[in-house]
């Protein structure tokens, strides 16, 4: 069994770093919001983050959020998208 060079291979954290820094949080957020039917600050609170600090990130003038509050986002996002796809 032949082994790859390190060029070659991510790690997981290389791969989560370039994920949540490409990720286009502004839409995460807005479809959290537009599937679930909730306003930014209600978002938050469900988050446990500030409403001024998310609605920076929906606009874009944050690029990424903390790694915490970026997980909670995207469970909330697969969660909204899930359920959207059951009540069909």
């Amino acid at each position: 069994m032949g082994r790859t060079s390190r060029d070659e291979v991510m790690t997981a954290g290389e791969e989560l770093y370039l994920r949540l820094t490409t990720m286009d949080w502004s839409r995460v957020i807005l479809e959290i919001s537009a599937r679930k039917r909730l306003k930014i600050a209600t978002i938050a609170r469900h988050l446990n983050c500030g409403a001024p600090g998310l609605r920076r990130l929906a606009r874009g003038d944050v690029k990424e959020p903390r790694i915490t509050l970026g997980l909670r986002l995207l469970d909330m996002h697969a969660d909204a998208v899930c359920r959207r796809g059951e009540e069909k």
